[in-house]
């Protein structure tokens, strides 16, 4: 697996400590991202090449809303697992105030790398005390 091949070459120059199962997921991850990139490149037929893309950009969407319920901002937005964010009226405007509070994250941020790596950091803490816990 790409992920255990990695961890073996690269062991001692990570700053932290990543668990075999953060390891076979992310090993996955990589594995189905060069399967569907090698499709696309040699894939024929457009229309395939486009699917394969639609459904690239599904998964990543999907993934992202994850993030987002998992740090708690639906909670904190009061937006309800099922909730019509785009028809129903109430949580139009929950999605709206959720929105509008990334926009203000985003103006906000830095580009700095000390910044990027901080929240890297967090962000693999965080994943990998979830995948240890289950």
């Amino acid at each position: 697996m790409l992920g255990e091949n990695f961890l073996k070459e690269n062991q001692k120059s990570l700053p932290i400590t990543i668990s075999n199962k953060y390891l076979i997921k992310l090993d996955r991850i990589i594995t189905r991202y060069y399967m569907t990139l090698n499709m696309m490149l040699h894939s024929k037929n457009n229309k395939t090449s486009a699917n394969i893309l639609r459904k690239a950009r599904t998964r990543t969407l999907i993934q992202l809303g994850g993030l987002i319920d998992k740090v708690g901002l639906s909670t904190i937005f009061n937006i309800n697992l099922g909730d019509d964010l785009q028809e129903d009226i109430s949580a139009i405007e929950k999605a709206a105030t959720l929105y509008g509070f990334l926009i203000e994250a985003y103006h906000k941020k830095n580009d700095d790398a000390d910044d990027m790596n901080r929240w890297q950091e967090l962000g693999l803490k965080y994943l990998k005390s979830e995948v240890s816990n289950k």
